[in-house]
């Protein structure tokens, strides 16, 4: 619900503007600030669900749409993780991204 402000209900991105979240991930959280960057974009940090609930969803979406992606050293994210990231404003997250993907 909160990330088909951005994702189509397949997962699916616009180019350029909005990632896909099939397939794509897994490439962005092998980047420093990459994990943390799921968590606070708009649709992750302003959704209602707690801290616990919302590592649950990413770490479904990252095992379920991205295990052919996913870096080797995968570890699921923890709800302490979720917590300490979603207190880290994103000002600019088509910004942030670009900067992830040129590293």
């Amino acid at each position: 619900m909160w990330c088909s402000g951005c994702h189509l209900e397949d997962g699916s991105g616009l180019p350029s503007a909005v990632p896909d979240l099939r397939d794509t991930l897994g490439y962005l959280i092998s980047k420093q600030g990459g994990r943390g960057y799921l968590v606070r974009v708009p649709g992750s940090s302003g959704t209602p669900l707690d801290n616990l609930e919302l590592a649950k969803v990413i770490n479904w979406l990252l095992e379920e749409f991205n295990s052919e992606t996913l870096p080797s050293n995968y570890t699921p994210m923890t709800s302490d993780e979720v917590g300490e990231s979603r207190n880290k404003i994103l000002m600019d997250p088509l910004k942030f991204r670009a900067s992830l993907i040129k590293k």
